[in-house]
């Protein structure tokens, strides 16, 4: 199999194991991702980088490098999977980690606020639970892709949390509810949900009859194996949702909108967990950075 050597960006952990380079430069940290028949990608972290960014530290720093071995009968080429792997630690770590070909340097950057890895939803700087985490939701992964657009709304979800220091409250709000919507439209498409006109969908049992927004969430809750304690999300959700589409924002006050805010953004996360069939711990943060921990089982 063909090696292919990226660098990698934003990405701080420690390894699974370690390599040592020299007694000047010490030990290098090292995870191995294995996905049977599909590819094999060794991630070595720096450990100069290893000094941990702080909340809305600005930067795009160079912690690693990846080298992707592609299992000759897979049809994908190196670079899409070295971007879904990047998509899915991004997630785990909640910030974004992106990849570039060693050979190209870094000639197209990502806009990144933030060093990734502020307020993590499920890693804490461990290379064997990434490894863990990304073999876990491969499968789930690769199959929503392209259906539920996920490299997209994870680049957004990643971007939205690392603008939280910079950007008015106002347009995080908005922001997290579009991707709410999006994530609501794709299900509904992918699940072949009649079309009403351009923008609702009908019942499959009655394509005449438009299926409201607290709907179709339930349904797309239903669907994946969604912990009980966000049943209630669904009401709450659907009044915000409402209110900003119906109603616009300008009369919320600012402690409101950030409530809201984190609510659906810790709808979406959970949801995508979910979807990707994780199961283990992972972190909630209410809008004091309070973290709160649950399990998927």
């Amino acid at each position: 199999m063909k090696k292919h050597e990226f660098s990698i960006y934003n990405l701080y952990c420690y390894g699974e194991t370690y390599l040592q380079v020299d007694e000047l430069s010490g030990y290098l940290g090292k995870f191995d991702i294995n996905i049977p028949d599909i590819f094999t990608a060794t991630i070595i972290i720096e450990h100069s980088c290893l000094k941990f960014p702080q909340n809305g530290q600005p930067g795009t720093t160079k912690t690693g490098s990846m080298t992707i071995e592609v299992a000759e009968c897979c049809n994908m080429d190196a670079i899409q999977i070295s971007e879904d792997v990047c998509s899915l630690i991004s997630l785990a770590v909640n910030g974004l980690v992106f990849c570039n070909r060693k050979e190209e340097g870094l000639y197209s950057t990502p806009n990144s606020t933030s060093k990734g890895g502020w307020r993590q939803i499920v890693i804490n700087k461990n290379g064997a639970e990434i490894r863990r985490f990304v073999e876990a939701c491969w499968p789930n992964y690769d199959k929503f892709r392209e259906p539920r657009k996920l490299f997209a709304v994870i680049r957004m979800l990643v971007k939205i949390n690392e603008m939280r220091p910079h950007i008015y409250i106002d347009q995080r709000l908005i922001l997290t509810a579009v991707l709410l919507e999006n994530l609501k439209y794709t299900f509904a498409d992918s699940k072949d949900y009649p079309r009403i006109g351009e923008d609702r969908f009908g019942y499959i049992t009655k394509p005449n009859n438009p299926v409201s927004f607290k709907n179709l969430i339930r349904h797309m809750v239903e669907a994946v194996n969604m912990p009980n304690d966000f049943d209630y999300c669904i009401d709450l959700l659907t009044k915000d949702r409402n209110q900003i589409i119906h109603e616009g924002i300008f009369n919320c006050p600012p402690e409101d909108m950030t409530v809201k805010a984190e609510n659906m953004f810790s709808f979406i996360q959970v949801y995508l967990l979910a979807l990707l069939d994780f199961s283990g711990h992972y972190y909630v943060y209410n809008e004091d950075n309070v973290i709160k921990s649950f399990l998927i089982d």
